[in-house]
């Protein structure tokens, strides 16, 4: 889930120090679930990533030397799952946000006209206007915002889960 913690936490320099390496599981790249975007952290300035897979290397340390860790304290924040996505294109130029009503608008608009994929089943209605959830690989800068649906406009195609 976003949010989840990857360590290395493997010693394997002889003098027993290693400088172990954390990242951050950001979401998925596709709808298949073969790929993942991360934030690293080991370097200045934090990196996003979008070459995660659970094999090969994970910024640079072999993905194998990773545990999963997940803080059981989180409560969830009651949106809904997502599991069906659709084609929509934006009607009028929309300012994406990290959250429905948790967020101010970000710098990152999208304009009129772009394709974009969201969440179908996946809205909520919050303070009397409905949100969908954009994909990780086609919202407007990658990170799977949120967006009015007011400014989209549903394509005449078939949905996919």
């Amino acid at each position: 889930m976003p949010g989840d913690a990857l360590i290395d936490t493997t010693i394997t320099e002889p003098s027993g120090v290693y400088p172990y390496h954390a990242i951050l599981f950001g979401g998925w790249n596709n709808t298949a679930h073969s790929s993942f975007w991360y934030y690293s952290f080991g370097g200045t300035p934090i990196e996003k990533r979008f070459d995660g897979v659970f094999s090969g290397t994970l910024a640079g340390h072999p993905a194998s030397s990773y545990n999963a860790y997940r803080y059981k304290k989180v409560v969830a924040e009651g949106w809904a799952a997502v599991t069906t996505w659709c084609d929509y294109v934006v009607n009028t130029s929309a300012p994406e946000v990290t959250g429905p009503g948790l967020a101010s608008p970000s710098s990152n608009t999208i304009s009129s006209g772009t394709w974009v994929v969201a969440g179908f089943n996946g809205s909520v209605f919050l303070d009397n206007i409905t949100w969908k959830h954009l994909s990780d690989f086609r919202g407007a800068d990658g990170s799977g915002g949120w967006i009015r649906s007011n400014y989209l406009t549903k394509q005449q195609t078939p949905c996919w889960s």
